[in-house]
């Protein structure tokens, strides 16, 4: 009669076995399941940001059509025989600044923002989006001009022969050009966060 119990005892603590190996394997295939869903999700969160930031920068680079017409230049503003070296002002500013606001307010419609960048989808976007870099990298004829957003203005940081320097991402520079460096927090499940960066730089032929 023992060893008929310790038989079935045998029996008994397999089935445990089975039971706890069977609800572990279950337990690992949901993880692994739920490990790639949030993987995909970060990915197309992070491939919206980059389409909205080459939406964003392609609305704000509005070609002046007169130096088009006249040079074949696709630049952002005409050159002047009273600025031989580039650094326009007056109207020409304005529209360096104007090209600044309207990539701030692509940006805000493409993902939702307030007017403190700030996303109103909490539950993709975590913080307020930063932008850290936005530069214009006008041509006109064999050079280019370095405009950077520093403070509250567009100011003149350079010029160089064109193909001679490289945009922050190692891009060189043939074609009037925007460059964006932007940063923001992506949400996942259970309140995971991750840091994205995105360096961009869009050619307006592009448009």
């Amino acid at each position: 009669m023992k060893n008929v119990f310790r038989q079935l005892n045998v029996k008994k603590d397999k089935g445990h076995v089975n039971y706890a190996f069977g609800l572990a394997l279950m337990l690992f295939v949901v993880l692994v399941i739920m490990y790639q869903v949030q993987i995909n999700a970060f990915k197309s969160t992070s491939q919206g940001i980059e389409d909205a930031i080459v939406d964003a920068a392609l609305a704000s680079a509005i070609p002046d059509i007169k130096e088009y017409g006249k040079s074949g230049n696709l630049s952002l503003y005409s050159a002047t025989k009273e600025s031989s070296d580039g650094s326009q002002t007056g109207k020409h500013m304005e529209q360096l600044e104007y090209s600044w606001k309207m990539f701030v307010t692509a940006l805000s419609a493409e993902l939702d923002l307030d007017e403190n960048m700030v996303p109103q989808n909490k539950e993709l976007y975590g913080e307020k989006i930063v932008i850290n870099d936005y530069r214009i990298y006008n041509v006109l004829d064999d050079k280019v001009y370095i405009w950077q957003r520093s403070g509250n203005n567009i100011v003149l940081t350079g010029s160089a022969k064109v193909g001679t320097i490289n945009a922050p991402n190692g891009i060189p520079i043939t074609k009037t050009s925007v460059y964006v460096d932007i940063s923001s927090k992506i949400r996942g499940f259970f309140s995971v966060t991750i840091h994205a960066n995105k360096k961009k730089l869009v050619a307006i032929e592009n448009r």
